[in-house]
């Protein structure tokens, strides 16, 4: 029997079949990206598997699982992280007055050589606002997935090998610190 598409009133056979959660047809799936800002380039065949898209806002080409597009939706939250830090950083400087970007800007040489230490390879470094909010936009070298990091997080590098590749903190200071001497 197939999996019938999880929007009220929609009664289409869905585009994928979970046990546990909802399941949407194609012309759905279409809507809810777009909901969401973002304009697909390739397309999902399971919701946990990742798919380019480009943001309709900043312009962005990043990857992300329908199940995260889904999560964000519901919660109101930017999917694009590119559009999702520029407002956070934003909101630092009206919420408490300071920016909460690093204290120097980071360069195309800091950005790439932050990427690399991290297991990406820099395909693009966004500027920020102001001097210090940059972020990176990244491909994993091991997975291909691209996605948009801020310089303090991309340490914690991709889901795909966060575990074979841990590093520890000091390290991940050191890293940060001579990337922003380049």
């Amino acid at each position: 029997m197939a999996t019938i598409c999880a929007t009220p009133g929609c009664g289409k056979p869905a585009m994928y079949a979970t046990r546990t959660k909802p399941a949407y047809c194609e012309t759905c799936v279409h809507t809810l990206i777009d909901k969401a800002g973002l304009k697909p380039i390739t397309m999902f065949s399971k919701p946990n598997e990742f798919f380019t898209t480009q943001c309709k806002t900043c312009g962005v080409v990043a990857d992300y699982s329908f199940n995260y597009v889904l999560s964000k939706i519901k919660i109101g939250e930017p999917v694009c992280r590119a559009c999702y830090w520029k407002h956070w950083f934003a909101q630092s400087w009206d919420d408490f007055g300071c920016g909460q970007g690093l204290a120097h800007g980071l360069s195309e040489e800091g950005a790439r050589y932050l990427a690399h230490a991290s297991g990406y390879e820099l395909v693009q470094l966004i500027p920020g606002a102001v001097e210090g909010e940059e972020l990176l936009l990244v491909r994993c070298s091991f997975c291909g997935r691209q996605v948009v990091e801020t310089p303090g997080d991309i340490a914690w590098r991709c889901t795909c090998n966060r575990k074979q590749h841990d590093v520890s903190m000091p390290v991940q200071d050191r890293i940060l610190d001579h990337a922003q001497e380049l």
